[in-house]
This record gives C-alpha cells, sequence and structure tokens, in this order.
C-alpha cells in the first residue's frame, strides 16, 4: 500500500510541476522546474507515462 501511494505521489509532483513550468513568465527557474519534471517522471511507471501524456490533453 506505501508503495502505490508513493507512486500516486510521483505522479502528482510530476503534473504540478509541468504546471509551474507552463505558468510561470520568465526563464529564471525554468531550467530548474524543467529538471524537476525530468526527474519525477522518470520516477512513474509505464502505466504513468501513459496516463501523463493523457493528463495535459
Amino acid at each position: 500500500m506505501l508503495e502505490k501511494l508513493t507512486k500516486a505521489r510521483y505522479f502528482s509532483r510530476v503534473t504540478g510541476a509541468v504546471n509551474r513550468l507552463i505558468s510561470e513568465r520568465g526563464e529564471s527557474n525554468a531550467v530548474s522546474m524543467a529538471d524537476d519534471v525530468i526527474n519525477n517522471y522518470r520516477k512513474l511507471t509505464k502505466d504513468q507515462h501513459l496516463k501523463f501524456f493523457y493528463f495535459f490533453i
């Protein structure tokens, strides 16, 4: 059960990071935010990768 919660947390983090990245103006933190997206995306399962892309459609 803990593993399931952890995976859900990764998904929440990556979608939140993407939302922050696309809503921020300016480039001062863009690289840091993009790095956060990539690091959290790598922690997702294969099923969550697909869910990630459908999330933003």
